[in-house]
């Protein structure tokens, strides 16, 4: 017996209908927006040898106002806690480019790509890159560092490419504990 192109449709539509279907998975947090609040967590310095040293981290973001926000980091805690109060500041939301202003001088460029938060830059003979994304309610945090002088150069008929070699990585998993409302 021959079925139909429609009897065939309506059967693969009733019985979809029945299919269950995984939930979407959560927008991406919206930068800087859905950061607001306090993060708290352990991270670890992670050099050649492996595991040098692990540190508590904080970071507390505040909302903007006129596009400015706080972005205050905290190394450590007790009578040892390194507090950097830092700022972050909108330099154009649409293209994703923000900055942080550490008040003494230096300000870094920072780039929203892809839902997480990035900065790159220079200082002592060292290149970082920072890297934050959050995922719901942890904040994931990267800096890897780089000696700037290049391990090794490649010069290509039309360009030159360096190899910078890896010093170590700061690498963590902050927990939001309070967010803008302050839950």
């Amino acid at each position: 017996m021959k079925r139909s192109f429609f009897g065939a449709l309506l059967a693969c539509a009733v019985g979809c209908a029945n299919v269950e279907t995984e939930p979407a998975p959560p927008a991406p947090a919206v930068f800087p927006d859905d950061w607001v609040g306090q993060w708290a967590g352990e991270c670890r310095l992670l050099g050649p040898e492996g595991e040098r040293m692990r540190f508590r981290m904080e970071l507390e973001i505040g909302p903007m106002h006129k596009g400015r926000g706080s972005w205050r980091v905290t190394y450590g805690e007790g009578e040892d806690a390194q507090v950097r109060p830092y700022e972050l500041l909108t330099v154009d939301a649409a293209a994703g480019h923000y900055a942080i202003d550490e008040h003494n001088g230096i300000v870094l460029d920072s780039y929203v790509r892809g839902g997480a938060f990035y900065s790159a830059f220079s200082m002592q003979g060292n290149l970082l890159l920072a890297r934050y994304e959050c995922v719901g309610d942890d904040l994931h945090v990267e800096i890897a560092t780089v000696d700037e002088q290049a391990e090794r150069e490649n010069e290509l008929p039309r360009m030159t490419v360096k190899a910078f070699p890896m010093k170590a990585v700061q690498r963590g998993v902050l927990r939001r504990v309070t967010t803008a409302s302050g839950r």
